[in-house]
């Protein structure tokens, strides 16, 4: 800002007033003409902000977005004496406030802006009286609290207790402004000041929204990805899908408490549908893994090892040599399931076990040549057993597959559902917050009924904003969906059953 420049105080006050959660304004002496002549701020302040699309002293919604006022007199020496009545300070405050009819706009505007901007029940006072006598003034610096006359260690002590009890800084009735939301504020209106320009309110809260969500975004998918990567692979479907149904929630979870203004839900959707893209990723590891275990599983057993040795050592090509061959490839199989039993069969092993029983039949046949205790009948009709026994296991295998696919979807389908209701459970406690304060502050205007069916149109005129919004997000979001192969369970499930499928 240019050093000298009229607007320069204006332009501080406005400034403190939209980052503050609390305005303490502090005067020496009585609430006076002079003493408002000094607040003009509040008569420019509607001229030097912009929310909602509006820039104008008559833009009533402002009320939903300033802060708290409170007027602190210093060395304040009048009796609060009216008529016969005390008065509270509070009540000092208001009758300093009323407009005066035989007085002039350069009396009332500054009162008037101060009760339109600022409704009464944001309005306090705190009179503080000198704090000692004039040895005490002059060792102030060098005094401890208790040393100060005890009236003003009562005032100061009710204002430090009222100010401690206010609500923290929030962007209208979203999420409390933390300390990188502060910093954003902070440079987008200061940038605005130094281009000469209005700070656009709107603007900057959808600014903060915007990084904000990118924060807690990238917080939330470092939580799933952390609960994701502790698993050990292999896992049983089951407890995969369990895991990540958990790991899920959890970060959405956190995703929903600490998003801010997230309008249509669309970051969160965008961190959903990462996830579940991450979880195509582990079922197919978790695939090949299993696909891996279970080789090694077959491989290892003891009995397995004796089938390999007698093969090679053509023990079964003898007479009931296959009746006996029969025998140990079920010893085999009783010992396979048996050892990989946490998984669900023949759904997760078949598949290693079909391959084993494939790479088996011209070892069978060429024992079945030899032996002669079958006849030619019976040989033929063990083949056709074989096969058909084989053909079995693919079919099984796949109508497992179906099964537990249709059951996987079931499930997330009613996660979704859970997501979804919670997501309109916040969407409709965040409006009714604002339907609230908006009915709150037409209260306020009972007795201006121009004023309130004007503020009525500004709030009509701020819904349908917002709703035009929501609306163009929605089709953004949907976009980006068709982009990516449709929606995310129907891409997610026909990249699973190609990775099951047998």
């Amino acid at each position: 800002m240019i050093q000298g420049d009229s607007n320069h105080d204006n332009r501080i006050f406005t400034l403190a007033t939209l980052l503050c959660s609390t305005l303490v304004y502090n005067m020496k002496g009585a609430f006076d003409q002079d003493a408002v002549n000094k607040l003009t701020f509040v008569s420019e302040m509607s001229k030097s902000i912009r929310f909602g699309r509006r820039c104008d002293e008559n833009n009533l919604l402002l009320q939903s977005i300033l802060p708290g006022f409170v007027l602190a007199l210093r060395d304040f020496s009048l009796k609060f004496i009216k008529g016969k009545r005390q008065l509270t300070p509070d009540e000092y405050l208001e009758e300093g406030l009323e407009n005066k009819p035989e007085k002039r706009a350069y009396f009332n505007k500054p009162r008037e802006c101060i009760r339109k901007f600022f409704p009464q029940e944001k309005r306090k006072c705190f009179a503080f009286p000198v704090p000692g006598d004039a040895d005490t003034l002059e060792n102030l610096d060098s005094l401890k609290f208790q040393d100060l006359s005890h009236r003003f260690q009562t005032v100061a002590t009710q204002f430090v207790s009222y100010i401690y009890r206010q609500e923290p800084k929030q962007l209208q009735v979203s999420e409390l402004v933390n300390g990188p939301m502060f910093a954003t504020l902070t440079r987008r209106y200061v940038d605005a000041f130094a281009k000469g320009i209005v700070p656009d309110v709107d603007d900057a809260f959808s600014t903060v929204a915007t990084i904000e969500n990118r924060r807690v975004k990238d917080e939330c998918m470092i939580m799933f990805r952390s609960r994701t990567n502790d698993m050990k692979l292999p896992l049983p479907s089951k407890s995969l899908d369990k895991h990540f149904k958990e790991a899920r929630w959890s970060a959405l979870e956190y995703m929903r408490t600490n998003a801010v203004q997230d309008v249509a839900n669309i970051v969160e959707r965008e961190a959903q549908m990462e996830m579940d893209l991450l979880w195509q990723q582990f079922q197919s590891q978790n695939k090949e893994e299993k696909e891996k275990h279970c080789t090694k599983v077959l491989s290892g057993l003891p009995s397995f090892s004796n089938l390999q040795a007698r093969l090679q050592k053509t023990d079964y090509e003898v007479l009931g040599g296959h009746r006996k061959f029969k025998r140990d490839v079920d010893m085999v199989k009783q010992k396979y399931e048996q050892a990989l039993r946490e998984y669900e069969q023949p759904r997760e092993i078949g598949l290693v076990w079909n391959n084993f029983v494939s790479d088996l039949c011209a070892d069978e046949n060429k024992i079945l040549e030899k032996d002669n205790e079958l006849s030619e009948d019976e040989k033929a009709r063990e083949k056709e057993e074989n096969a058909k026994s084989m053909e079995r296991m693919k079919v099984e295998m796949a109508e497992a597959n179906q099964k537990a696919l249709a059951k996987q979807r079931n499930e997330l389908d009613e996660q979704q559902k859970k997501l979804d209701a919670e997501r309109e459970r916040r969407d409709t406690e965040h409006q009714n917050k604002i339907a609230d304060l908006q009915n709150k502050l037409a209260a306020t205007l009972d007795e201006n009924k121009e004023a309130q069916r004007r503020m009525l149109k500004q709030i009509r005129a701020l819904h349908e904003e917002a709703e035009k919004r929501r609306e163009e997000m929605n089709n953004k979001f949907e976009a980006m969906q068709k982009r990516r192969g449709g929606n995310i369970l129907d891409v997610f499930f026909n990249t699973v059953k190609d990775i099951f499928d047998p």
